[in-house]
């Protein structure tokens, strides 16, 4: 990659939006979402567990929850625990605990990261998880603060942009809420529709997309393909002054 084919875009930008699932991290063995679990999540099946073990039948629980994500639409973990009448704070811990060891944290991933942070750029999440999902991913990954301070300014999320990324809805409520300039943005994802092709069409100043089981490409357009997100870094200038 040479970084003179880059487009000149990439001296304006400020933020970079960067996704979770497949990108920062990933399932480490068994799927965290699949229809071999009640509601296709094992989180919601672990909330089903916790309520079946607190006394609530199991037919109680599932109707409960199942009203709930359908009335809801945009839920969040939390509400479902409160909804079954269970402790909010152990039941979060419990979603906690599963992670370490369901998940896979991809190491570049936590370098690009800490060399975005030392370049001077505003980091968000963008995610099509619920807010306490990437909550709960991004401390798995330890990647909820730097320094005392939040790494991410901003959690895009399905809960509160009332969406998924496959809508340009979701993104444009995600720079309304951000008062983010499309044309100043970044994007890293793993999806070449979500994460490349929707964005580029709402005006991002560059996309990043990582195909880890392929060799880096060529900037087309403003959308560059990378192997390891590492290869991010020489492409966009530092925003530190002295």
């Amino acid at each position: 990659m040479n970084i003179l084919t880059a487009p000149p875009a990439l001296q304006q930008i400020k933020h970079v939006l960067i996704d979770i699932d497949g990108t920062l991290t990933d399932d480490a063995q068994d799927p965290q979402i699949d229809d071999q679990y009640f509601g296709g999540n094992v989180l919601l099946e672990m909330i089903r567990d916790l309520a079946v073990a607190s006394g609530l039948s199991q037919q109680h629980v599932e109707s409960e929850l199942t009203r709930m994500i359908d009335e809801l639409l945009f839920w969040d973990y939390p509400m479902l625990i409160e909804g079954v009448g269970l402790p909010l704070t152990e039941s979060m811990e419990a979603l906690k605990n599963w992670h370490p060891t369901n998940l896979e944290i991809y190491e570049d991933a936590v370098g690009l990261v800490h060399g975005l942070l030392e370049k001077g750029y505003i980091l968000h999440v963008i995610s099509n998880n619920p807010h306490s999902g990437c909550l709960l991913k991004l401390d798995a990954a330890g990647l909820l603060l730097h320094e005392n301070r939040p790494v991410f300014f901003h959690i895009f999320n399905s809960t509160h942009q009332k969406g998924q990324k496959h809508q340009s809805e979701f993104w444009e409520r995600a720079f309304c809420d951000g008062d983010l300039n499309p044309g100043e943005c970044a994007v890293v994802g793993n999806h070449p529709y979500e994460d490349a092709k929707l964005p580029e069409s709402l005006g991002i100043g560059a996309g990043f997309l990582v195909v880890r089981d392929q060799p880096a490409a060529e900037w087309c357009g403003s959308i560059l393909q990378v192997q390891d997100l590492l290869q991010i870094l020489p492409q966009l200038p530092s925003r530190v002054t002295l």
